[in-house]
């Protein structure tokens, strides 16, 4: 199902009953001018949801706080992403010229099951998974594990982020385990020099595209990058 903002707001604020959204395995939101970032409140309905679409939107940051259920007062907002997006395969963001990163570190590790991720157009964007200090207020009480896997990822694109600097680096090394990768596609990100700072772990063989006709592999993603 494809939404505009104002119906994301209907949905949020409206009277329909909760149950029939449980079972909603797609959603696409288009140009969302209005919230800095998709609402909480709405995770706890999405718990089915497998592909998740993101186009032309002002948000800050995927996931913000804004709608915040009451009757989820005391429970994490990581605790929320992990339960409604556990099931996630597909991930596909475009143009959401404010986003400066995809997704924390914490929630990069409850997307066991994601099997593709595109982002493209994002021109802020600095890295596609944030590395969390141990003050953040998403990972505040969390347990800092250095490892992240992605389980089942098998197409990774990142076009025309020019602001890119790297997939993940800064306060932690992660250590990233992509080991059903298949194809990378990186175009457009001039600015990219490193992959990540920490260790990774790929197939012996990446199919890894830097335009439409022209593949490359020099051992590991950070050599190739």
């Amino acid at each position: 199902k494809n939404y505009l903002d104002k119906d994301i707001q209907v949905i949020f604020q409206g009277d329909f009953p909760r149950h029939l959204f449980g079972r909603l395995r797609r959603l696409e939101v288009v140009r969302d001018d209005v919230a800095t970032g998709f609402p909480v409140g709405l995770l706890e309905v999405l718990h089915s949801l497998e592909t998740l679409h993101l186009s032309c939107t002002s948000y800050k940051e995927i996931f913000s706080n804004e709608g915040c259920l009451e009757s989820h007062v005391g429970v994490s907002k990581l605790a929320l992403i992990k339960i409604s997006f556990g099931n996630l395969t597909h991930l596909v963001v475009f143009s959401c010229k404010k986003l400066m990163n995809l997704v924390p570190s914490s929630v990069a590790k409850s997307l066991e099951r994601l099997v593709t991720l595109r982002v493209s157009g994002c021109s802020a964007m600095t890295q596609v998974v944030a590395s969390c200090d141990q003050g953040d207020s998403d990972v505040a009480g969390a347990n800092l594990e250095e490892e992240i896997l992605f389980s089942k990822l098998r197409y990774m694109t990142m076009l025309d982020l020019e602001n890119l600097t790297s997939f993940c680096s800064g306060v932690v090394d992660y250590t990233f385990k992509f080991p059903s990768l298949e194809d990378l596609i990186v175009t457009g990100c001039c600015n990219m020099k490193i992959f990540t700072s920490g260790d990774l772990i790929t197939p012996k063989r990446v199919d890894a595209w830097y335009s439409e006709s022209a593949c490359c592999w020099d051992n590991d993603l950070n050599t190739t990058i």
